[in-house]
């Protein structure tokens, strides 16, 4: 199996759609896989249910998978790619809560197959309750990143780093020189009033300070690994 340039974990709501649109550009569309099937955050997608199964699957199939390919970047557990060489192993973290809220308000306004944004589509979640549910709260450590080494990692970058300085992060995911930044799924574009409705959460301190002891462990998690 050749060595890739890039393997990258796009967490949901961290500024990944406007770097996989800039990979794409950069290594051209057909090298360039866009693995955004796992379905990480579903509770009854495979890696959920059967996840030593799954990885098993994974791992058989990665010679096969990434066959002519330079890059990997998707919603996936990078667990899966375990042995596979690349330069650079990379992703972007956003603070976890600020992350939840822009999800929150996108997802009424998205499709899915997904088990749990049915739910809390179908059951009109507050955002309380929304944040209540542990696969939310706990995106990073119990989901994209469980279980894994994150000193595999060659980059680890933050969405406010992103925004601020798109020419050097790209860079140091070998991204060289780099295409101009695409804004893609923002959720300023999908949410009318987004950003006075996420003031009001934002403003309820009662209320927020209940949800930073539901995100304890990934705010953590973040204050650690993100730089």
């Amino acid at each position: 199996m050749r060595r890739l340039k890039l393997i990258f974990v796009h967490a949901p709501k961290s500024g990944g759609s406007s770097i996989r649109a800039a990979v794409t550009e950069f290594f051209s569309e057909d090298l360039v896989l866009r693995d955004y099937g796992d379905r990480p955050n579903d509770p009854i997608s495979p890696m959920n249910i059967d996840p030593y199964g799954f990885l098993d699957r994974c791992r058989r199939q990665n010679a096969l998978t990434l066959a002519n390919k330079v890059a990997v970047i998707g919603h996936f557990w990078i667990a899966k790619y375990e042995g596979v060489a690349a330069d650079v192993r990379a992703t972007i973290l956003r603070e976890p809560i600020s992350r939840a809220i822009s999800q929150f308000f996108v997802w009424p306004a998205q499709n899915t197959s997904n088990a749990l944004h049915q739910y809390v589509i179908s059951n009109r979640l507050t955002f309380i309750e929304f944040a209540r549910i542990p696969r939310v709260n706990s995106l990073y450590t119990s989901i994209y990143f469980r279980n894994v080494d994150m000193t595999q990692f060659d980059f680890i970058g933050t969405y406010d780093g992103l925004s601020q300085d798109w020419t050097t992060t790209l860079a140091r995911i070998g991204i060289a020189p780099t295409p101009p930044r695409k804004e893609l799924n923002r959720t300023t574009d999908l949410v009318a009033e987004y950003y006075i409705r996420r003031s009001e959460i934002l403003g309820d301190h009662r209320m927020m300070a209940q949800v930073r002891n539901l995100f304890a462990d990934d705010l953590r998690f973040y204050e650690r690994y993100a730089r």
